[in-house]
């Protein structure tokens, strides 16, 4: 069985090495041949136990193509989740006049392009990002290039203002949505950055995140899925961090039939830091699996990661976390817990932290929990007065708020409200008899 570092770094292609790509059309001829050679992960790898690779794979016809997927109505519309104006609504491969673009962008701070354009203006840009990614040989990474109708490429210069988040709104009518992006924030570039999605009824959405954060930059970031909806979705994110660089993501899931999030974060920059927090809250029957990696690849890096998880009956939570120290590091902290919570005894929540460690000036720790609600804080609060579905939704919102006390109070007031604002719908939606 191979272990969960080698399920996270593939070993490179032969004769299909990464340098060799000089283009947006090299890239795609390298996913293509990736494709031929390897096949998609299976159960012999532990981090698959609990969804399958066959789940995010569209159906195909007799003779191998895609089955054709019609365009309909979405079936969740998310509207912005905050008053910022600063809003780029992202459909599958297509953007608007791109002089607008740059004006705007010079305005504001942020370029975007698309890939095809980025590779066609700046190639030794998205060489070097490439080859730095750390995400590059994975199997559902080269898929999504060689699906894609193009994807999205964000800059974020050191001038752009930080009192307002930008707002990433996803949307696609299609049945099978593909999509890309390439975050990089320039050396000492800040961002308050909050990603959801408008999905429909029994979509499959593939989404593949580049971050790259130069020296001194900081990106906070809300992931947000969308709750209620029966599909399949899949997110992979890599992220590295340069020198004294930031990362600081919360995610508020809901889940899906079946959903899943590989997140892999480089520290490569000494005194860089990396936090990875997620409010995991699951209807009925839903399913997420989240899995993570830290890799800590120079001296004083930092990271921490806390995961809360709450499961109602027949939803099953998953996380997999891993925490790398490389040999020759010194002054390193890294601290990992989670806590699942079990509303429901025909529920399932499965943790597994782990930690690889190659050097001894360390100090790291890990741990997990889990249980059903308290039977005597539910006692408590209904001596109070409330009866027992309230006193389950108010200790529930207090097991998720826990993680966003957490949260980097640098983070913008306006960031900070959109994800209580999430949760709170999440918790009105496990409990909706509660009435608060």
């Amino acid at each position: 069985m191979s272990s969960p570092v080698e399920s996270f770094r593939p070993r490179a292609l032969p004769g299909s090495s990464p340098t060799r790509i000089r283009s947006w059309d090299d890239a795609l001829k390298h996913a293509a041949k990736a494709l031929e050679i390897h096949a998609p992960p299976d159960r012999h790898d532990e981090r698959w136990l609990y969804t399958r690779a066959q789940d995010f794979l569209p159906p195909l016809t007799d003779s191998g193509e895609i089955a054709a997927s019609p365009e309909s109505e979405l079936g969740t519309e998310l509207t912005p989740p905050t008053s910022s104006e600063e809003v780029l609504l992202l459909e599958d491969g297509k953007l608007g006049d791109p002089e607008a673009r740059r004006r705007d962008g010079l305005r504001h701070g942020v370029t975007l392009r698309t890939m095809r354009e980025a590779w066609s203006e700046d190639p030794a840009l998205m060489k070097r990002i490439a080859l730095r990614s750390p995400i590059r040989d994975r199997y559902f990474v080269w898929w999504n290039t060689a699906h894609l109708d193009d994807g999205y490429v964000v800059v974020v210069s050191r001038e752009r203002p930080h009192h307002r988040p930008l707002q990433i709104l996803w949307r696609s009518p299609n049945a099978l949505a593909v999509r890309r992006l390439l975050l990089i924030l320039e050396p000492g570039a800040r961002l308050d950055l909050v990603e959801c999605e408008a999905a429909r009824p029994n979509q499959l959405r593939h989404l593949v995140r580049d971050i790259h954060l130069e020296r001194e930059a900081t990106l906070h970031h809300a992931l947000l899925d969308v709750p209620g909806v029966n599909e399949n979705w899949l997110w992979t994110t890599g992220v590295v961090a340069d020198e004294k660089a930031a990362y600081h993501a919360l995610g508020v899931h809901a889940g899906a039939r079946k959903a899943r999030h590989e997140i892999c974060v480089d520290l490569i920059g000494a005194r860089a830091h990396a936090t990875l927090d997620a409010a995991v809250l699951l209807p009925s029957k839903h399913v997420f699996d989240l899995q993570t990696e830290i890799v800590h690849r120079a001296d004083a890096t930092e990271s921490r990661q806390l995961v809360h998880a709450a499961t109602s009956a027949r939803a099953t939570a998953v996380y997999g976390g891993t925490i790398v120290v490389e040999s020759a590091t010194k002054g390193v902290v890294a601290h990992q817990q989670s806590r699942g919570l079990l509303l429901d005894p025909a529920s399932d929540i499965d943790s597994r932290p782990e930690l690889h460690i190659r050097s001894d000036d360390v100090l790291c720790t890990h741990g997990a929990s889990i249980g059903a609600i308290d039977p005597e804080g539910l006692f408590y609060l209904q001596s109070r007065g409330l009866n027992a579905s309230q006193a389950r939704a108010l200790l529930l919102r207090a097991f998720a708020l826990r993680v966003l006390e957490t949260f980097p109070a640098a983070a913008s007031a306006a960031l900070r409200t959109t994800l209580a604002e999430r949760l709170e719908v999440l918790v009105r939606l496990l409990v909706p008899e509660a009435g608060l």
